[in-house]
C-alpha cells in the first residue's frame, strides 16, 4: 500500500511539473519576484495544518499547498505542492484550515469556504472538493473563525459566537446544522479554539476560559453547544490567547505573564509531561488531563501553537521553541522520532514573528514576512515542490 501512495504522489508531481506549474516557481526563486512582475507576497498569517497549509498575504490574498492528490467524485487528480491562490478570495483578513474545509473572513465581514464540505447545496456531490471559495449565508460582521472536524465555528465583533456543521463530517447529520446559529449561552468572547473531537472552547474578555466538552458527540456537536451552558476551565486566568487545531488533542493557553499551560491528551508528551497512554478498563477511556499544567522553561512568550504530536512557542526575542514528540528524519516513509518534555529551541530560526504547528510539520512567519517551513512532506505541505522531509526550516517560494 505505501509503494501504492508514493507512486501516487510521484505521478502527480510529475503531472503538475509536466504542466509548467514548475517554471513560475523556479522564475520566482532565481529573480525573487512573480512572473508578471509584481512584488512577492508578505505572509499576514500561516495555518499549518493536516496535511496541507494556508497563507493569507498582505495583499489580502489567500494561498495554499499540500494535500498533493485529492479525491472528487470517487477519482483523483493532482493537485500542486506549491503555493497557488485560492480562486475568488480577495480582501481577506483571517484564514482557518480545519480537517476537511478552510474558511476566509473578508473585510466586509462575510465568510467564504473551500475544501471538502459546504453549507451550500449548489455544490454538487455532497463531499466534492471546492476550488474556488463560496459564500456562507447568514454571517455578517465576523472577525475570525476557526475550522475543526465536525463543526465550524466563527466570532462576531460583538463578542458572540457562531456555529454550524459540515455535511460530510457525519452521515444523518440534520440538515438544519449546517446553517450558523448563534450561541446564546455565553458573550464577551475575544478568542476561540477547536480540539479534535474533544473541545470547543472559548476566552473571555475578562481572560477566563470556558470549553464545551463535545467527547462522544459525534453528530450531535450542534444541539449540544446551542443547549448546554460552557464549564470554566479551572486554573486559568489572565489569558491573552488560547490555541489548538482541528487534528490535535491538546490545548495551549498564553497568560498576560508570558507563560503557557497546557490540557487535554498527553499520548505524546505535549502536555510538557512524560507520554501517558495509559487506557481506563473500566471507562474503556484514555488518560485526560483536564486541569492546566504550565510548560516549564517557558517564560516572555508571545505565541503558541498545538499541533499533533507537539508545539510551539514563540519567544519575545524572536525565537521559536518545541515540545513534545518530533519526527526529526525519515527514510522510506519511516519516521525517526524524539521526545521533548522540556522545551528545545528551534535551530535556523530568528526574528520569528508568529507560528502554526500542525500534523507533523511546522511553519513560522519572519518579521518580513517571508514563511519558514519544516518537518513531513509527503504530500506537499511544506510548498516546495517535493515530497521531501525537511529537518530544517526551509524558506517558501511564491511563484
Amino acid at each position: 500500500m505505501r509503494n501504492v501512495i508514493k507512486n501516487a504522489r510521484t505521478a502527480a508531481l510529475t503531472i503538475i511539473l509536466a504542466s509548467g506549474c514548475f517554471s513560475s516557481y523556479a522564475w520566482a526563486k532565481e529573480t525573487g519576484i512573480t512572473e508578471n512582475g509584481a512584488a512577492k507576497p508578505k505572509a499576514q498569517q500561516i495555518e499549518a495544518a493536516h496535511h496541507e497549509a494556508t497563507m493569507l498575504d498582505d495583499q489580502g490574498n489567500v494561498w495554499y499547498w499540500g494535500s498533493m492528490y485529492k479525491w472528487f467524485n470517487g477519482g483523483m487528480f493532482p493537485s500542486p505542492g506549491i503555493p497557488q491562490t485560492v480562486p475568488g478570495l480577495d480582501k481577506v483578513t483571517h484564514v482557518s484550515y480545519g480537517m476537511l474545509d478552510a474558511l476566509a473572513v473578508k473585510e466586509d465581514g462575510t465568510v467564504w469556504s473551500w475544501g471538502r464540505g459546504t453549507v451550500h447545496k449548489e455544490d454538487g456531490v455532497s463531499g466534492s472538493y471546492l476550488l474556488e471559495a463560496l459564500k456562507i449565508p447568514k454571517l455578517d460582521n465576523i472577525i475570525k473563525v476557526s475550522s475543526s472536524h465536525y463543526l465550524n465555528a466563527a466570532l462576531d465583533k460583538g463578542g458572540k459566537l457562531w456555529i454550524w456543521g459540515l455535511p460530510v463530517s457525519e452521515k444523518g447529520r440534520s440538515t438544519d446544522d449546517l446553517e450558523p446559529k448563534v450561541v446564546e449561552k455565553l458573550d464577551k468572547i475575544i478568542d476561540m479554539a477547536q480540539s479534535q473531537q474533544n473541545n470547543l472552547t472559548v476566552l473571555k474578555e475578562d481572560g477566563t476560559v470556558w470549553t464545551w466538552d463535545l467527547k462522544e458527540k459525534r453528530g450531535l456537536e450542534i444541539p449540544f453547544v446551542l443547549s448546554n451552558s460552557p464549564t470554566k476551565v479551572e486554573g486559568l486566568t489572565d489569558v491573552l490567547k488560547i490555541t489548538s487545531g482541528a487534528n490535535t488533542q491538546h490545548q495551549l493557553a498564553l497568560k498576560k505573564d508570558g507563560t503557557v499551560w497546557a490540557w487535554g491528551y498527553n499520548f505524546y508528551g505535549q502536555l510538557g509531561q512524560e507520554p501517558n497512554t495509559g487506557l481506563n478498563l473500566e471507562t474503556r477511556t484514555f488518560a485526560r488531563v483536564d486541569v492546566p499544567v504550565q510548560i516549564d522553561g517557558l517564560t516572555d512568550i508571545i505565541d503558541i501553537s498545538a499541533g499533533f504530536d507537539h508545539s510551539l512557542a514563540l519567544k519575545k526575542d524572536g525565537t521559536v521553541w518545541l515540545w513534545g514528540s518530533l519526527v526529526e528524519s525519515e527514510k522510506d516513509s519511516l519516521p525517526s522520532r524524539s521526545q521533548y518534555t522540556l522545551p528545545v529551541q528551534v535551530k535556523g530560526l530568528s526574528d520569528i514573528r508568529s507560528v502554526s504547528s500542525g500534523n507533523q510539520f511546522d511553519a513560522a512567519i519572519k518579521e518580513d514576512g517571508t514563511v519558514y517551513m519544516w518537518g513531513k512532506n509527503g504530500l506537499g505541505q511544506l510548498g516546495d515542490g517535493t515530497d521531501t522531509f525537511r529537518a530544517d526550516p526551509t524558506k517558501v517560494v511564491f511563484p
